[in-house]
């Protein structure tokens, strides 16, 4: 069974003063990709892929939230993912 990292608190944090969010990306692993979009506030569940972490060991990543406003300003928020291994096979 692969850990699963779950984003939430972000739709607490966000506002546009003069306007409205219209696009929320997440890049899970930092890699450039947008893992997820969407233009609704909310939770996200992301599984970890084997090839990502070694899962016999602790593995640490950087997930990438980037929104983007009704006038198409961007803003990026980072926050640290620790994924710990599985107490079961």
């Amino acid at each position: 069974m692969l850990p699963t990292a779950l984003v939430e608190k972000y739709r607490h944090e966000l506002y546009d003063a003069d306007g409205e969010i219209v696009k929320y990306e997440i890049d899970f692993t930092n890699d450039g990709i947008w893992d997820h979009t969407t233009t609704e506030p909310g939770s996200v569940n992301y599984t970890y892929e084997e090839t990502s972490y070694d899962g016999n060991i602790e593995a640490d990543f950087i997930a990438v939230l980037q929104v983007t406003d009704d006038d198409n300003r961007t803003s990026n928020d980072t926050k640290e993912i620790s994924v710990l291994p599985s107490l079961t096979d």
